[in-house]
C-alpha cells in the first residue's frame, strides 16, 4: 500500500495498529502524511502487558515512513497507574517486522501514564530511524530531541514556525519544493508561516458557531477547509426549510 499526502485521523481500535495493521509480509509506504488524533484502547487482561501502536508491523511486514508527522495520538490507559499494566503507545510497534523512518516528526503521542514512545520493538525486528524529531532520544543518524514548534496544536495546524529546529534538518540528500535542504515532518516550511499566519492549512474541515447568537437580522458563520476549493454553505431551519 502506498500513501502520499494523506491525513489519517480520528481512528480508534482495541488492538495494536489503530491506523494500519500490516502483517504476514505486507508493505506500507507512507510519504508526507499526517497521523493525529488516533486512539488505541488496549486492555490486556491475560498474559503479559503489550504496547499498542498507531502503525503495527509484524510477521515479516515492511513499513517505510518518510516526511510524515505523528502527533496527538493516544492510548488513554484503561488501568490506573501502579496496577502493573502498561499503556505505552508507540507511533510504530513491531514484532518480527522491518521499518525505516526518515525526515519524520514523532512527538506528543501519549498514553495514560505519560509515556511518549516513538518506536517499540517487541522482538526480532529491524528498525532504522534517521533525520527525525522525537520526544525521547532514539539512535540513528541526524535524529534530534526537540519541540518542533508547530504553528498551532489545538487548532490542528502543523506548519512549522520560522525558528523550528526541524527546518533544514532533514536528510541532506533530499530537497524541499523551494530547493532547500529537506525539513522534518509532513509540511515543509514555506518561509512565511508563523503562529498567526493566514496561509496555515488546517488539518480538517470545521464549522464554527455562528456569532452573534441570538441575532437579528444577520449573523456570521466561519468554517475552514483542509484544501483550497470552492464551497457552498446552506442553512436550514428546524423544520428542514432552506433559508
Amino acid at each position: 500500500m502506498y500513501l502520499d499526502s494523506c491525513l489519517i485521523t480520528d481512528n480508534g481500535a482495541w488492538e495494536p495498529g489503530t491506523a494500519f495493521f500490516v502483517t504476514d509480509g505486507g508493505m506500507l509506504h507512507a510519504t508526507t502524511c499526517i497521523f493525529t488524533g488516533n486512539d488505541v484502547y488496549w486492555e490486556q487482561l491475560f498474559g503479559p502487558p503489550r504496547t499498542p501502536g498507531v502503525v503495527y508491523a509484524g510477521n515479516g511486514a515492511f513499513v517505510s515512513i518518510e516526511s510524515c508527522t505523528f502527533t496527538g495520538n493516544n492510548a488513554p490507559g484503561l488501568f490506573p497507574p501502579g496496577s502493573g499494566f502498561q499503556h505505552q503507545t508507540a507511533v510504530l510497534r513491531l514484532y518480527n517486522g522491518t521499518a525505516t523512518v526518515r525526515n519524520t516528526i514523532l512527538v506528543d503521542n501519549m498514553d495514560g501514564t505519560g509515556m511518549n514512545l516513538a518506536v517499540w520493538d517487541e522482538g526480532g525486528s529491524t528498525v532504522n530511524v534517521e533525520y527525525s524529531c522525537t520526544t525521547a532520544e532514539f539512535p540513528g543518524t541526524g535524529n534530534i530531541v526537540a519541540d518542533p514548534l508547530f504553528a498551532s496544536i489545538e487548532g490542528q495546524v502543523l506548519n512549522l514556525q520560522p525558528d523550528s529546529p526541524c527546518i533544514d534538518a532533514g536528510d541532506p540528500a533530499l530537497s524541499d519544493p523551494d530547493g532547500s535542504r529537506s525539513d522534518m515532518g509532513a509540511i515543509p516550511f514555506n518561509g512565511t508561516t508563523s503562529e498567526n499566519t493566514s496561509d496555515a492549512i488546517p488539518l480538517r474541515f470545521s464549522l464554527e458557531q455562528n456569532a452573534p447568537n441570538p441575532f437579528n437580522p444577520t449573523t456570521s458563520i466561519a468554517f475552514t477547509l483542509s484544501t483550497s476549493d470552492n464551497a457552498k454553505l446552506a442553512i436550514y431551519d428546524i423544520t428542514g426549510r432552506h433559508v
